[in-house]
């Protein structure tokens, strides 16, 4: 995002609590022209009453001490922001006062994100544009995944529904606007927060030169990447591999199957790998390096993405990630999550409604492998380009400053 406001013309300062050399420090990004201002997490933000940090101190203080951990985090939960534990230290703030920004955007992770970009707008005057790439309060059924929006059952589960949901608003009042990742999410997340001026922004992928790869293996590499909730259709992946392992053992033997960040999911997909543990067609690991993480997708033969269970929420940043590496894609769907209609717009991939189809699937590519053609690709290329990063962040900038589009130069 700030690579390419940046490249408009815009002047983009970024806050955040990231350390250099770190994992999400590690993107190779062109950081000329951005200014970044890195913080510390404030365990116990000095911008709060004394009664307030007293519990922000309870909180850290019986960490670990049975029962009454559970008490004081469930009292927490309802007068301490969310997230709190992931708070940035705002003594920084005066650093960003003197750049007298215009916008700030509060976006990616935690909810207390929300929190501090409210805090600092009110004290720059700046506007406020909450940026939802997951939602907050779930109103659709549709979009909930447990992992992240479980709050609990019963009374006290409604009771802190209730109070996220008014926490939102009172968030949402002080915004200009918001943005999301897709038509369901939008919809949604306007209704929690109160805010009307929306605008849908995608994830996308970044227009790095590409380099050449060599193949990972002399064997056909299926590839996935990223964590598996418990909502995704991980089974019918596995029976699908079942079959083909049955049926047709020596294809089989032909196949390298890469799960990367796999170990990381859910614990029930994770004992699912347990026939395969094994099996040296598998080569299962914890998260990588995101820069080593597209490599591999690069080089490998085909990708594979698995949609969610009665589900129509978020294309996943992965699938972006897909479009970039230029490999056919398999995905494993049901019904339309917002991954199908995108694999249909741009022709990247197959999609398998089955474990039958799955295994089938797979020897079709195979034998397109063993040919001299390879695995047939043949994107929409135009439809392709319209996810890139460059082309979300224009939408962006064109909802946050209209003048623009009637501007022949990006203001600076």
């Amino acid at each position: 995002m700030a690579r390419n406001l940046v490249d408009m013309g815009y002047r983009v300062t970024v806050l955040t609590a990231s350390e250099p050399g770190s994992h999400l420090s590690s993107w190779e990004t062109d950081l000329s022209g951005i200014e970044i201002i890195r913080v510390p997490m404030a365990k116990v933000p000095k911008e709060y009453g004394w009664a307030y940090r007293l519990m922000f101190r309870a909180f850290w203080a019986t960490k670990g001490i049975p029962i009454i951990e559970k008490l004081v985090r469930t009292i927490s939960f309802f007068f301490l922001p969310m997230d709190h534990h992931m708070m940035l230290d705002l003594t920084s703030d005066k650093r960003i006062e003197k750049l007298n920004p215009t916008v700030i955007i509060a976006t990616g992770g935690p909810w207390s994100i929300f929190e501090i970009g409210r805090t600092l707008s009110r004290r720059i005057g700046a506007e406020l544009y909450l940026d939802y790439r997951d939602a907050w309060n779930i109103y659709s059924p549709d979009l909930r995944i447990g992992l992240l929006h479980d709050l609990g059952s019963g009374i006290l589960g409604r009771i802190k529904c209730w109070s996220n949901k008014r926490r939102e608003r009172a968030i949402g009042r002080h915004a200009k606007g918001i943005i999301s990742v897709s038509e369901n999410t939008l919809n949604n997340c306007m209704v929690a927060s109160g805010v009307n001026n929306s605008c849908l922004v995608l994830n996308g992928y970044g227009h790095e030169p590409l380099d050449s790869v060599e193949p990972l293996s002399s064997k056909m590499n299926l590839t996935f990447t990223g964590t598996i909730h418990k909502e995704q259709l991980f089974d019918i992946f596995i029976k699908g591999v079942e079959i083909l392992r049955s049926q047709h053992p020596n294809i089989f033997e032909d196949l390298q199957f890469n799960l990367i960040g796999v170990l990381s999911s859910y614990p029930s997909n994770i004992d699912a790998l347990s026939v395969f543990s094994n099996n040296p067609q598998f080569n299962i690991k914890p998260y990588i390096d995101l820069n080593e993480s597209i490599r591999i997708q690069r080089s490998s033969d085909v990708l594979i993405s698995i949609a969610t269970r009665g589900l129509v929420g978020i294309p996943g940043s992965k699938l972006f990630e897909y479009f970039k590496a230029e490999r056919p894609i398999l995905l494993i769907s049901l019904a339309d999550d917002g991954q199908e209609s995108l694999l249909e717009e741009t022709n990247t991939g197959s999609i398998c409604r089955s474990a039958k189809e799955v295994s089938d699937l797979i020897v079709q590519y195979h034998s397109e492998w063993r040919s001299n053609h390879g695995i047939e690709y043949a994107p929409n290329y135009n439809a392709v380009q319209r996810y890139s990063y460059k082309e979300q962040m224009k939408k962006l900038a064109l909802f946050i400053d209209p003048e623009m589009k009637t501007s022949q130069h990006y203001p600076h």
